[in-house]
């Protein structure tokens, strides 16, 4: 006789719009919210207001609890400053709203929403899973100024790892085994915390174009994401600029918005080398990201070094493998030790630009034939490993076990 699915009103609490995703874990929750919806779970999204918010809401059979006091995304005008206050806004929010639907687990999306399940875990003790998909303060350490971040971030980077421990949360998820470690070693019991990395699309990133991909003598060098401080900065530009002196017929493409970094990085690789070609897209929805990639030649990931940083398991790598791009990234440890042995994803020895830049001249070194055998076989294990279906199981397995055993 089988078992009847027990079904659980679930409130997802977030900084970010839902939809459409708008860069870094923000896409995760899409897809959580369709495994949810497909076992029958109620879900609540808690959010800023998004456009065509009903159409939205039908599309992933959800609700949505929209904020609507200020814009919230990662151009608004004082980004940093409203994610500060969001959170007590937030679980006023979530508060109002338990009176009438009584959920049974609050389900936090990053560090900021976090602080927010936090303070309702505090005031009425709701089973709360905390899904951390950064160290988000850790990437303070390379901020400007940089004398001033420095003195700070360690403090940050304290009272983040120790959010769960505070609020007593039932259990947590992180983005890499090295995140895990940290929260551990702050405290929080080994055993409610699992990894459950960073997915892709493996419907929307195919490796396909082998044929059409440039070679080694007009290499095109792609970078997409959301360009903050610690994506460009100066190990980008000694990477890019080392290229396109060895080699003018480089082009570099950056897929993602005209943000502050990226307009820098323009400018000051422009002066340097007047004769580089460089590529800009502006924001490009996730969904057509692929289509811009696959006649790419290499990724490339120029992280700053930061605990941040280390943490992460950064979604352009993933997302190159997904689409059989070689890449080459700075040695990022949360990252590095799922790929660790990939003959297509180099990792530089430092964090130096000539390093990466050295990485990628590898790559465009590997006989092609090995190129395409090696990537492909990466392409399929991201795909059993990675795709966001399966990362999306696997959580909300976790999220059921987890409140059914305290719903006993």
């Amino acid at each position: 006789m089988q078992t009847r699915r027990r079904v659980f009103k679930i409130a997802m609490l977030s900084h970010e719009p839902f939809f459409p995703p708008s860069g870094g874990g923000s896409t995760e929750a899409i897809y959580l919210a369709r495994e949810f919806e497909a076992r029958g779970h109620i879900l609540d999204v808690f959010c800023p207001e998004i456009p065509d918010r009903h159409r939205i809401e039908s599309e992933f059979n959800i609700r949505i609890v929209p904020f609507k006091k200020w814009q919230m995304s990662r151009t608004a005008r004082l980004r940093n400053l409203k994610y500060v206050v969001y959170p007590f806004f937030l679980s006023n929010q979530v508060l109002q709203e338990f009176t009438a639907k009584r959920y049974d687990v609050i389900l936090s999306m990053h560090t900021i929403s976090a602080i927010a399940a936090g303070i309702v875990r505090r005031k009425i003790g709701v089973v709360t899973i905390m899904n951390f998909l950064d160290l988000l303060f850790g990437f303070t350490e390379v901020w400007k100024p940089k004398y001033l971040y420095k003195l700070i971030a360690p403090g940050l980077v304290k009272f983040e790892l120790n959010i769960p421990v505070r609020a007593g949360a039932e259990y947590v998820f992180t983005v890499s085994d090295v995140l895990k470690e940290k929260f551990v070693q702050a405290g929080f019991s080994s055993e409610r915390i699992s990894s459950i990395y960073f997915g892709f699309d493996s419907e929307l990133f195919k490796p396909l174009g082998f044929a059409t991909r440039p070679g080694q003598e007009r290499p095109v060098i792609v970078m997409h994401g959301s360009f903050d401080e610690h994506h460009l900065g100066s190990i980008a530009f000694e990477c890019i600029t080392t290229l396109a002196k060895r080699n003018p017929q480089f082009t570099f493409r950056f897929i993602g918005p005209c943000t502050k970094a990226l307009q820098r990085l323009l400018l000051k690789t422009r002066a340097t080398v007047p004769n580089i070609q460089i590529e800009t897209t502006g924001f490009v929805p996730y969904q057509k990201v692929a289509e811009i990639l696959k006649d790419a030649t290499a990724g490339i990931v120029p992280y700053e070094e930061s605990s941040g940083a280390h943490c992460a398991f950064v979604a352009k790598i993933v997302e190159y493998a997904g689409m059989a791009l070689p890449v080459a990234s700075t040695p990022l440890a949360g990252i590095k030790r799922w790929f660790n042995n990939c003959p297509t994803v180099k990792f530089a020895d430092s964090f130096n630009g000539k390093a990466l830049a050295d990485c990628v001249l590898e790559l465009l070194r590997m006989p092609r034939d090995k190129v395409i055998q090696e990537s492909m076989s990466l392409a399929i294990r991201v795909k059993e490993k990675l795709d966001w279906r399966v990362i999306s199981r696997n959580a909300v397995d976790l999220v059921e076990n987890c409140v059914a055993k305290l719903k006993l």
